[in-house]
Formats: C-alpha cells, structure tokens, sequence
C-alpha cells in the first residue's frame, strides 16, 4: 500500500474520530510493514479505541502496581504465591508477552513517563538529574548513559537513605515527595540496566501513583505517551 494511501486512511481516522476508520488505518499500516504487532498491542493495553478493534490486549483488574506489571509481563503474579513453583515464580517476573527487546524498551519508557508525572513533587536536582540521564538512555542506548543513569539512582538512594536517617519519613509517611523520589529513582535504575527488570514498570508506577494521590491520572499521563511512542505519533522511535 503506497504512503499516500496510509496518509488518506490517517487523515479520515483524525477527522472522523470513528475507531472504525481508525482500526482501517491500523490495519493498513499492519499489512504495509509500517506497525508491528507488539506495538498495536501496547497502544490497545493504553486504551487507544482504534487499536482495541483490532487487538484483545487490555490490562487486568487492579491498581497502578498491577498495571504496570500487565504492561509487559506475560502474567501478573504475587512475587511468592504459595501454590506457584519456583520455576513458575521466576517465569512470572521475567517472561513478556511482547518480544523481550522491545518490553525492555516499554519498561524504561513507562518508568521515564511515571517519573516526569511527578517531577513538579519531588523539588530536588537530583531527581532532575535522574529522569534526563533515562532519557538520554533511551535516546543513545549507549554504556555511557547507562552508567550516567546509575550514577543518578545511586544520588538519590542516598538522597533517600538520609532522610529516613533523619527521621524525614517518620514524621510523615506519606509525603509525597519522598515517593516522587523514589520515582525517578527508579526510573533512572530501569535505564541503568537497560529496561531489563521487567518489574520496574509496576513498582515506579506504584511510587508514581502513591506521590501523586491520584492513581488514574498517573496511569493516563503514562498510557497517553506510550501510546504515541507505540504509533510513532511525533516520539522518538
């Protein structure tokens, strides 16, 4: 299907609205070689209608942590079910749905995006510091901003560590801006290994929901950029 095509199919879903005419786009791209599957998939889990015409992916039944775990996880699990195996436990934790290049990628995008969510709460350069070097991973996929962004999470576990020291976080255990720390502290450890703990997408997500108060708009603002990064709306590829 040539170009010109895809744009007419586009330009109808943008005026329209219908996600009828969105899901005739989607599939032309699907066909031309111009979306994969696995991103089709993660723009119907961040509930894009036109995609979800298309693909039965959806998160499961809970809150921020399980969310994030359904992002890229093959099956959300309790880290130590009683009547799961070890081997079934390990698998829980690491196995993705997606290709394992590309749910690494999601992980580190979706920790980036809870971060940003909360920047404004954590008021420290530190945390600055922590969600520029995850993005700057995620731009050069370089060792050199890898070992940027763990320098950055090892600033603010110390950050974090003397606050509990002085007694910071027992005078109010939920303040939210030691949980938008530990964030983007978390955000900069998903780009220091690469996206590869596929875990870290819930617990950032977690800390993100729990600074903010306000689970879903933490979960919006994060479905909203993976979305577009998956349908190469104006992000990066």
């Amino acid at each position: 299907m040539s170009d010109a095509r895809l744009r007419d199919l586009e330009r109808r879903w943008r005026e329209t609205g219908d996600p009828d005419d969105g899901a005739v786009w989607l599939r032309a791209r699907l066909r031309a070689g111009d979306l994969d599957r696995d991103r089709l998939d993660l723009a119907a889990y961040c509930g894009h209608p036109a995609a979800q015409r298309l693909s039965d992916r959806r998160p499961p039944p809970g809150d921020a942590w399980d969310w994030g775990e359904g992002l890229v996880l093959a099956e959300v699990a309790p880290l130590n079910p009683p009547q799961a195996s070890t081997g079934r436990r390990i698998r829980a934790q690491t196995t993705s749905w997606a290709a394992l290049g590309f749910a690494r990628e999601v992980c580190a995008r979706a920790c980036v995006a809870a971060g940003e969510v909360v920047l404004d709460l954590a008021r420290r350069p530190e945390a600055v510091e922590g969600l520029d070097a995850a993005r700057r991973w995620l731009v050069s996929r370089s060792q050199a901003e890898r070992a940027r962004a763990s320098a950055a999470e090892d600033r603010l576990e110390d950050l974090l560590r003397s606050r509990r020291d002085a007694g910071e976080d027992d005078r109010d255990e939920d303040d939210p801006a030691r949980a938008a720390l530990d964030a983007c502290r978390l955000a900069a450890g998903a780009a220091a290994v690469g996206g590869s703990d596929l875990r870290a997408a819930a617990r950032t997500l977690d800390a993100a929901a729990g600074a903010r108060g306000a689970p879903a708009a933490v979960l919006d603002a994060v479905a909203a950029v993976l979305t577009r990064w998956a349908l190469g709306e104006g992000v990066d590829q």
